[in-house]
């Protein structure tokens, strides 16, 4: 009697697993997982079939279970929620799509991941054990941290706003050196990041760059730049109309902007101002996310806010 619980026990997991319908707001991306060519079902690399494989109009989470290689761009999308149960996802791509912010932990099979172009102020790559390849090239990232996977191909060039990479991560990155007459002797990883200031990697990987100083090390906690930038706070949040931008003695505010998920600068005003606090008015904005980018005389930073 108790193996035959066991098996209807079984059998109800399958039926609701197969049944269940994934939720994903975001009508444009729905339509790409539903009626474009967005998967590489043979591993040839090229797009052969969309997701829903019933073609119900509706993506199952067995459906997205079975997505190994999954590759979407721009088509209006402006939220991925929903991408959380591909957990089977090997190679994810989802360059030209305004995402603002991305959290990757829910993938852990992930072993390929792109994103250029992605308007991207915020990423988190942590609990990924298989990842290998990781590109965010063209984005406004001012700090990376895949101390937590065991990449070793990367790729971060075009963001003007990173100060800071934790590459420590015990495997030896590569490094493709470009030799060239613009690019001499440098890392390709890491060209047209002007803002760069501190990569910390592991013992006996080689990098070369030529042009501003950046501090190459093996030590993380050199990283002063970050932890000075980390002494600034913005608060409340969330928020319904005013956001404090606090800040130690030194810092000085030289520019702050505010940016939507779409990568769209907005106009705000500021109240008031210390030397150690200044006082936005944001009560113009539509209720959503929104990110804070802050220049100082010690760097760039990014924060990210709600507005109720």
């Amino acid at each position: 009697m108790k193996k035959l619980y066991v098996v209807l026990s079984l059998c109800c997991f399958s039926v609701l697993t197969f049944g269940q319908i994934v939720n994903i707001p975001d009508a444009n991306f729905k339509n790409a997982l539903t009626n474009n060519l967005c998967i590489d079902t043979d591993s040839n690399g090229l797009l052969d079939d969309d997701v829903d494989s019933n073609n119900d109009g509706e993506i199952q989470v067995s459906e997205a279970l079975a997505t190994t290689n999954l590759r979407l761009s721009d088509n209006g999308i402006t939220s991925i929620q929903g991408i959380d149960n591909f957990t089977n996802l090997q190679y994810f791509d989802c360059s030209l799509i305004s995402l603002g912010s991305l959290h990757l932990s829910n993938l852990p099979n992930l072993i390929g991941f792109g994103c250029e172009s992605c308007q991207l102020f915020e990423i988190t790559a942590d609990n990924l054990p298989n990842l290998q390849r990781f590109s965010v090239t063209r984005n406004f990232l001012s700090s990376i941290d895949l101390s937590n996977t065991p990449a070793f191909d990367f790729d971060f060039s075009f963001n003007p706003d990173l100060q800071n990479i934790n590459m420590q991560n015990g495997v030896v990155s590569q490094c493709i050196v470009l030799l060239s007459d613009e690019y001499d002797y440098t890392c390709s990883m890491f060209l047209e990041c002007p803002s760069l200031q501190v990569v910390c990697g592991d013992i006996g990987e080689q990098f070369f760059y030529q042009g501003l100083n950046v501090n190459f090390t093996t030590d993380c906690s050199l990283n002063t730049k970050s932890n000075v930038l980390s002494t600034f706070e913005v608060y409340p949040n969330p928020t319904a109309s005013t956001l404090h931008v606090k800040f130690s003695e030194t810092n000085t505010i030289e520019s702050i902007s505010i940016f939507n998920i779409l990568g769209q600068e907005l106009p705000f005003t500021s109240n008031q101002s210390n030397e150690e606090k200044i006082t936005l008015d944001i009560s113009s904005l539509k209720a959503g996310t929104y990110f804070i980018k802050i220049t100082s005389n010690n760097g760039k930073t990014t924060k990210k806010f709600v507005k109720l």
